[in-house]
C-alpha cells in the first residue's frame, strides 16, 4: 500500500513509519522541516517537505495514495495568540479538504494528546481526564478562564527553572 504518515517522526509517527517500511508498504512522511529529510529517508520512506496549513500540498502529497494517518500538531501553549478551536478547526478542514480533492479512500485520524510522553501509555492513562476535557471543550468551560483572563505578555521562563524558584519560594 502506499501510505501518507503526517507528524513527521514523532513518537507515534516515527515507530509507525519504521513498522510499515518493515511491512513493505510504500510510505511518505509529512514534515514541516526539511532537516528531517535525512531521517526520515534512512527509514526507507519519502520526504514530503511542507506543511498541513497548506491543501494544495496536502492534495497533492494525498493524491494517488491508499490511505493517509492525518495528526494535529501540539500546540504552542506559551503563544499568546494561541487560539486552540480555531487552529484545530482549520488544521482538521485543511485535512478535509485534501481528502475530498485527493481521492483517498482510507483515512486515520489521531490526536496529538499525550503523544508528550514515551513512556507509560500517553492517553489512556488519563482516560478520565479526557473525558472529562472532552466534555468541557465542548460547553466553552475549558477555555473560560485562559481567555478571560489571557496573560497579555508571556515570560520566557522554563519550567525547570520556575520550579525550583517555586521550591525556593514554599522552602523546600
Amino acid at each position: 500500500m502506499k501510505i501518507i504518515i503526517t507528524g513527521s517522526l514523532g513518537n507515534i509517527s516515527k515507530p509507525l513509519t519504521d513498522e510499515l517500511v518493515k511491512q513493505g508498504h510504500t510510505v511518505t512522511v509529512i514534515s514541516s522541516k526539511p532537516e528531517k529529510k535525512a531521517a526520515i529517508h534512512a527509514f526507507g520512506a519519502t520526504a514530503a517537505i511542507g506543511t498541513i496549513e497548506d491543501v494544495a500540498f496536502l492534495t497533492n502529497t494525498f493524491t494517488s495514495a491508499d490511505a493517509v494517518y492525518c495528526m494535529l500538531p501540539p500546540f504552542n501553549y506559551f503563544d499568546p495568540d494561541l487560539d486552540m478551536m480555531g487552529t484545530t478547526r482549520r488544521q482538521v478542514g485543511n485535512y478535509c479538504k485534501a481528502i475530498q480533492a485527493s481521492g483517498v479512500k482510507n483515512v486515520v485520524h489521531f490526536s496529538s494528546i499525550g503523544t508528550h510522553t514515551d513512556i507509560g501509555n500517553g492517553l489512556l492513562a488519563f482516560a478520565q481526564g479526557v473525558v472529562d476535557m472532552n466534555a468541557f471543550m465542548h460547553n466553552g468551560l475549558v477555555n473560560e478562564d485562559y481567555y478571560r483572563h489571557r496573560p497579555k505578555v508571556m515570560g520566557n521562563v522554563k519550567m525547570a527553572d520556575f520550579a525550583n524558584e517555586f521550591a525556593v519560594a514554599i522552602g523546600q
